[in-house]
């Protein structure tokens, strides 16, 4: 099957746990991602979408309070970047009427604020 995310160990920023959860979070994209199938996709996207929603949400607030328990400097810039995701996708739930917008929009988010969230901002973490 296709994948949009692959996880690659070069991702991991030295935490068993919170690496753990950026993989969990690149098989809840892919999950989705493969989702595409108008016929199929309705049953299957919507309790993924609530899935990841909470993941997200879990892992999060998880990731903040490691970033507080290591005094991580960028804990208010990084929990601004955290609010906006969860707003977008807080949108992209609400706007999206269509299975096939929803899916190439959630498709477009994962891209943007997964993987380059991680490799970007959560990466800073790396070497505190």
């Amino acid at each position: 099957m296709e994948k949009l995310l692959d996880w690659k160990d070069e991702y991991c920023i030295g935490d068993p746990v919170i690496d753990e959860e950026h993989r969990n979070l690149f098989i809840l994209a892919n999950e989705i991602f493969q989702t595409r199938n108008p016929e199929e996709a309705i049953d299957k996207i919507r309790p993924l979408l609530f899935k990841l929603y909470d993941y997200m949400k879990y892992h999060f607030n998880h990731e903040e309070a490691f970033m507080a328990q290591i005094k991580f400097q960028g804990i208010v810039s990084h929990k601004i970047r955290h609010s906006e995701i969860i707003d977008e996708m807080n949108l992209i739930m609400k706007s999206s009427h269509q299975i096939s917008t929803l899916s190439e929009k959630l498709t477009e988010m994962m891209v943007k604020w997964v993987l380059k969230h991680i490799l970007e901002e959560d990466f800073k973490m790396k070497s505190t």
